[in-house]
């Protein structure tokens, strides 16, 4: 008798190219949106591939707090002197955390250039609000007009469950004053792994933002 898996219980024995559709998913979507000569500054060297793919032609500045994925994103990008696995783009030297990452980022470069700030996040609302505010002063002290996308944990909070929409009109009036919340979009974490099995992560929430 032949068994039959699941969408959920499959499983292989031979190792495959781990997936994330639904998050490529919301990548692709806000990138091929931004003019693919100008820069990207973003704390996921996730990005990488849909960035390759769309054959981005700008600078991208990753961060990130781990010394690992700052260590990774310099071998990917080829800056320990080896040979870069994305050699098609210009990645730079990874940053720390966001704000000093966008802080040297305009020192440097200005604003001129500069089309997205991508604050991905795996953290609830209240701790998103901590990380991104600095990085809207920051880079509405530089007088930038573009667009900041934030991604953050969407659920236990003091909203409770199934309240997407006062999350989003609370960071609406948070940000007010230097930015217009422009959409959401929600989608959950999947991931397929190298043996084809489907895990379930967190429900997540995409949030755009235009500042002015």
């Amino acid at each position: 008798m032949v068994q039959m898996m699941s969408r959920r219980t499959v499983s292989c024995s031979e190792k495959h190219t781990p997936l994330s559709p639904h998050k490529n998913r919301i990548r692709r979507n806000w990138m091929k949106k931004i003019n693919k000569n100008k820069d990207i500054i973003t704390i996921s060297h996730g990005l990488l591939d849909v960035a390759m793919l769309l054959g981005w032609r700008g600078r991208i500045q990753i961060c990130d707090l781990d010394p690992g994925v700052r260590e990774t994103t310099t071998y990917l990008a080829g800056l320990d002197g080896y040979t870069s696995d994305y050699p098609e783009l210009n990645i730079l030297p990874p940053g720390t955390d966001i704000y000093s990452t966008v802080e040297a980022y305009c020192s440097k470069y200005g604003i001129k250039h500069l089309r997205a700030v991508d604050v991905d996040l795996a953290c609830k609302l209240d701790r998103a609000w901590l990380i991104l505010a600095p990085v809207l002063g920051e880079l509405s002290r530089n007088n930038y007009k573009g667009k900041v996308f934030l991604t953050f944990q969407n659920g236990r909070d003091q909203f409770g469950k199934n309240a997407t929409g006062s999350r989003i009109n609370w960071f609406r009036q948070q940000v007010s004053k230097c930015a217009k919340l422009v959409r959401h979009d929600l989608y959950r974490s999947v991931r397929i792994n190298q043996n084809a099995e489907r895990s379930m992560g967190s429900a997540m929430c995409f949030v755009e933002f235009q500042m002015s």
